[in-house]
């Protein structure tokens, strides 16, 4: 979004940007949701210590992380594809 702010200023001109404020809503609640489980995990391991870690649970946990920023930067790759052409806001 930097770029995005950047060239407006150099343009001069604001133009809109046309998103699905559902997918930002699902994406959004995703990231919550897993920043939660890995909290939760975080706690439990620092509390009971190393050895107490269930490691399937642990790798389980760390992959759903992983596919919602996977989500997150392809949304974030379309907008980009979609707005900026050529280093150009389109």
């Amino acid at each position: 979004m930097s770029s995005y702010a950047r060239r407006v200023l150099l343009k001069g001109n604001v133009e809109k940007i046309d998103v699905d404020r559902a997918s930002i809503d699902k994406i959004y609640h995703e990231l919550l949701k897993e920043g939660t489980n890995l909290n939760q995990l975080m706690y439990f391991v620092n509390a009971q210590g190393l050895p107490a870690y269930n490691e399937k649970a642990v790798f389980r946990t760390l992959e759903k992380v992983y596919q919602v920023g996977r989500k997150l930067d392809c949304f974030i790759d379309e907008l980009e594809k979609r707005y900026f052409v050529g280093g150009d806001v389109k």
